[in-house]
């Protein structure tokens, strides 16, 4: 893993950075001359063998952990926002696919997380269902989670989900191209 530097709470060794590591040290290789892309091809497959193999928790949940883990293994970041372990994690693994030969699908916390989503009230008479940026308290949806959740199922191959949850999101856009970033009842959690 690699170290990102210290912020108001330790995620020096993170699932999200070192996700974001793998995809765009990636992506970036093949923009870049041929001596730095190997160090960046380098650095993406490091930082995936390290997502699969210290915080993909394999047996009864089988999800990504979320947060940090030091050296010893001993989780010492534990949030509640579970949703983007599991998606944008599944979009770095589909992109360095070919490379790492990891298969997404092996590391799948879709199921997991599927248990959370939940309907808010959008106008009389109609919901929109999605997922909250706090995995465990229903209340809210969050477009930029489910629009992550409707990517991850596409990159799966479940089609019927993807559209779904894109649709979900359709909901949330304005007459003038804009999104909701979240909706629900007034003082509901962010």
């Amino acid at each position: 893993a690699f170290k990102l530097g210290h912020c108001a709470y330790p995620q020096s060794t993170s699932t999200e950075g070192n996700l974001d590591i793998s995809s765009d040290h990636y992506a970036l290789s093949s923009r870049v001359p041929a001596v730095l892309a190997d160090t960046l091809k380098n650095r993406a497959y490091l930082s995936t063998q390290w997502l699969v193999n210290r915080m993909w928790e394999h047996g009864m949940n089988n999800l990504f952990q979320v947060g940090a883990i030091d050296e010893a293994g001993t989780v010492f970041y534990y949030a509640e926002e579970y949703l983007d372990s599991q998606t944008w994690t599944l979009l770095a693994l589909s992109a360095t696919e070919a490379w790492t030969g990891i298969d997404p699908a092996d590391h799948n916390g879709l199921p997991w997380i599927s248990a959370f989503e939940h309907p808010v009230a959008l106008a009389p008479g109609d919901t929109v269902r999605g997922y909250g940026i706090k995995t465990f308290i229903p209340g809210t949806i969050w477009s930029e989670g489910t629009s992550g959740a409707a990517a991850a199922y596409a990159v799966l191959g479940d089609a019927p989900k993807a559209l779904f949850y894109r649709s979900q999101v359709a909901k949330l856009q304005n007459a003038d191209g804009g999104v909701l970033h979240l909706v629900g009842p007034a003082g509901a959690i962010w």
